[in-house]
């Protein structure tokens, strides 16, 4: 019997210790780059990573088609026990400058990738930081401003899955602040928002937008001071629909979200959607309420 017992303890140590040295290897083998002292720009440095490396950004402002995330130049996919990772010196001013003539953000089908204290803005038309077809992927920190015109919205998450969207915020000129559009199982978690123009957009328009998507979490965002209305309808729109809004989605979830001070209505639920729910929330000197 003791002989037994000796034998499963020694097989528990060796599976645990074939599990240690199975992770602790892959690690061993992910590096950690820094740009620009090993790459000068995000294109050499995708063309060297493999999956699991993490890319350290020293703060500045980066600019030029050789620092746009693209379907040709993007992060290598990482794993569910490594994610690649891209992120921003120690929360440094990392910026990725469109100029008003490019987008930087365009990538499709990025897998296992985390994102992390990096700020877009100044797009061209049609510009947008969108994770489009992708699968577990993690932004934490990240901002958005001034997209191009005709962007869906200026943080969206479109036909993708298993994303989180965390401590991230945008301003500026937008459609939808933060979009959610044909996507499931996406959590967006502590953003914030204000609108401050809707400029060449002539849809409806909004802040945090849930779009035939199901399964989505919206936990303790906050669109605040999106009090320009006379900004909003420079053009004529189809509808100002308000700071959270949602249709066309099931098990939508609102858990203690706030509206505050936007000359829109608090929210709005269209049509065709099932099972939503809104839990401890706060709508304070809006427009209007839920409409």
């Amino acid at each position: 019997m003791l002989a037994r017992k000796q034998m499963r303890t020694s097989c528990s140590f060796l599976v645990a210790l074939g599990v240690f040295f199975l992770v602790g290897g892959a690690r061993v083998y992910a590096k950690i780059w820094h740009m620009p002292d090993d790459f000068p720009n995000l294109h050499a440095a995708f063309a060297k990573m493999s999956g699991g490396d993490t890319l350290v950004i020293r703060a500045g402002r980066y600019t030029g088609v050789s620092n746009v995330f693209s379907n040709d130049h993007k992060p290598p996919d990482g794993t569910a026990q490594q994610y690649t990772v891209i992120k921003a010196d120690d929360g440094a001013g990392v910026f990725f400058d469109g100029e008003f003539a490019r987008s930087m953000f365009k990538p499709t089908t990025l897998h296992y990738v985390r994102l992390e204290g990096i700020k877009w803005g100044q797009y061209s038309e049609g510009g947008a930081v969108e994770l489009y077809r992708s699968i577990y992927v993690k932004m934490l920190g990240c901002a958005a401003f001034d997209m191009g015109s005709s962007c869906a919205g200026n943080i969206s998450v479109s036909k993708s899955s298993y994303v989180l969207l965390e401590d991230c915020w945008v301003w500026g000129n937008t459609r939808y602040s933060f979009l959610v559009y044909q996507s499931d199982h996406v959590v967006v978690r502590r953003c914030v928002a204000r609108m401050d123009r809707s400029t060449g957009v002539k849809e409806p328009i909004g802040i945090f937008r849930n779009y035939t998507s199901d399964y989505v979490e919206w936990q303790n965002c906050i669109a605040i001071d999106s009090d320009r209305r006379a900004e909003y309808f420079t053009e004529p729109k189809e509808a100002l629909y308000g700071a959270f809004y949602h249709s066309g989605s099931s098990n939508i979830y609102w858990r203690g979200v706030i509206a505050l001070n936007n000359q829109m209505p608090a929210g709005w639920v269209g049509g065709r959607c099932h099972d939503k729910e809104f839990h401890n929330c706060v709508f304070w000197d809006n427009w209007s309420g839920i409409c």
